[in-house]
């Protein structure tokens, strides 16, 4: 009797969708740059480097990471010049990575994996290491790169981030932040302003309690000179927010409190028991968000604003206007996409009827009225031209934000204009579409008109959208958009640079890259023009 394969006769819920591209490891690095081939033209203006940072290894030996957040840091080069790309590829060189490397297994726990502790360790190096989450935790930087003048660093959300070299990817130098300026966590998307200071939010341990703080890293100034600038204790003294990144406008930074926290008691647990961190979160799910305004000019709290609980990761943008603050946010209803980015979740998610709602993120706009007065409790306080937003004053005095949606579109991983449009008023976002009926896709969001254009094709995967603004610009949306794009069915050693228009989303150029090891789906990057 022949046994039939039941894995082959099992119908996908989602057959457009390859669920083992976020599962590939990287075996080889790519030192020298690798040429591509080409089809179309790319701009000639565009002359530089991208360079993207994800998760790349997925196991040392026998042992294997669980969770998308685990895999060791992969840097990623697309180098441009006069119309020709080069592709390579080179591993961070952090504390974590090295140790996995000579123990040929995993030994540093991680986000969502547990690692075997070295067994020597003292009663008292574990003690001490509770109060120093820079060298006790993991290390891995496998979320973004920023600049810090002509520096590029990769962040995560541990204090630590490491310079490297944008040339070679060779890692230069560890910074650990927590020993610099006493912070135990910042986000992983800082704000680069045009004249080269650098606002991060983090936390910092006081003897009341944790305590956020924007942090300020002047323009050529080392890094212990790095000030604080404006802090505020969480609504929950013993479990702070999770925060991925926050707003800034011209006058204001935003902080957004979810309901996801992490909780200091169960941190200490699992930093002592050694703990995936992830057993540290907690779900206030019957709590609201809040808005906190903290005013760049005194540092100190102006207004709190309230919402209905939502999860995010990505504010796209915010603003003033006309004494109201804008305030555009990728949100989830839940975190259930932590849970969905476990890597047994995308082994099984063929067989997950729900498994597509996890990823389900809308954009949506909040607006917060600068202006409200005692009288106006029945009222609408959003007097915003063109805003279908409200605000009302509830009973125990809280203003309550409903927001309105930008698009119908369930989307994350936004960009902007940046360079010319962070903090202000603005018209388009690009993102990734979070659409499983055909893989994924990349659209363009006219916040103005409510309106969407979308780019998508069979069997790629697109990554993270990012702009670059044409030179003398005639217009927001006048440059391109950069994507990596990665195929499914089994061509893991193929990577692609997509240049699109970032009027149409019309694809201008394109090159493929054939590398001797498979390539791992990257998280967020940063563009660096050649001087």
């Amino acid at each position: 009797m022949i046994k039939l394969d039941s894995s082959a006769t099992t119908e996908k819920l989602y057959p457009n969708c390859d669920e083992t591209i976020w599962s590939r490891s990287c075996d080889e690095e790519i030192l020298e740059p690798i040429p591509g081939k080409v089809s179309g033209e790319i701009p000639l203006w565009i002359n530089g480097s991208l360079l993207r940072n994800g998760p790349g290894k997925s196991s040392f030996g026998c042992d294997k990471f669980k969770h998308l957040f685990d895999g060791s840091a992969l840097l990623h080069r697309f180098a441009i010049a006069d119309g020709s790309v080069t592709y390579q590829c080179r591993f961070l060189q952090t504390n974590s990575y090295l140790k996995n490397s000579a123990a040929k297994r995993i030994v540093v726990t991680e986000f969502g994996t547990k690692a075997v502790k070295d067994p020597c360790l003292s009663i008292f190096e574990k003690f001490s290491g509770l109060f120093n989450t820079g060298d006790s935790m993991s290390d891995n930087a496998m979320i973004s790169i920023y600049p810090f003048g002509d520096e590029l660093y990769a962040f995560s959300e541990s204090p630590v981030m490491f310079k490297f070299n944008e040339r070679n990817l060779e890692t230069t130098k560890r910074v650990n932040l927590s020993r610099e300026i006493g912070i135990v966590h910042h986000t992983s998307h800082p704000h680069v302003l045009s004249n080269g200071c650098v606002y991060n939010l983090g936390t910092i341990v006081t003897k009341f309690g944790p305590k956020y703080c924007i942090v300020e890293f002047p323009q050529g100034k080392d890094f212990n000179e790095a000030k604080i600038v404006a802090s505020i204790f969480p609504r929950r003294k013993l479990n702070p927010s999770y925060m991925h990144t926050f707003g800034i406008t011209e006058n204001f930074f935003i902080l957004i409190e979810q309901p996801l926290a992490v909780s200091v008691k169960l941190m200490s647990q699992t930093l002592w028991k050694n703990d995936p961190l992830i057993d540290s979160l907690r779900w206030f799910g019957k709590k609201t968000t809040k808005f906190h305004i903290l005013s760049r000019k005194s540092g100190h709290t102006e207004r709190s604003f309230y919402a209905v609980t939502f999860f995010f990761f990505h504010v796209i943008n915010s603003y003033e206007e006309d004494n109201h603050i804008v305030v555009d946010i990728c949100c989830y209803e839940n975190p259930d996409i932590i849970k969905g980015m476990y890597l047994d979740s995308f082994r099984t998610m063929q067989t997950n009827p729900n498994y597509s709602s996890m990823f389900q993120a809308k954009p949506l706009r909040f607006v917060l009225p600068l202006n409200e007065k005692e009288d106006q409790k029945n009222c609408n306080l959003i007097k915003l031209n063109g805003s279908k937003a409200q605000a009302k004053i509830q009973k125990n005095g809280r203003i309550l934000c409903i927001p309105e949606e930008l698009c119908e579109t369930s989307c994350d991983l936004p960009r902007i204009n940046y360079s010319n449009n962070s903090g202000l008023n603005y018209r388009y976002f690009y993102a990734m579409s979070s659409d499983f009926s055909n893989g994924g896709s990349i659209i363009k969001v006219d916040v103005k008109n409510k309106t969407q254009t979308t780019w998508s094709e069979k069997n790629c995967y697109p990554g993270e959208p990012v702009f670059l603004s044409a030179p003398n610009a005639t217009s927001e949306d006048d440059g391109v958009v950069l994507s990596v794009l990665l195929r499914g069915n089994n061509q893991e050693n193929h990577v692609e640079l997509l240049v699109l228009c970032a009027k149409d989303l019309k694809v201008l150029a394109r090159y493929e890259f054939i590398t001797p090891s498979p390539v791992p789906r990257c998280v967020h990057g940063w563009f660096k023009f050649d001087n």
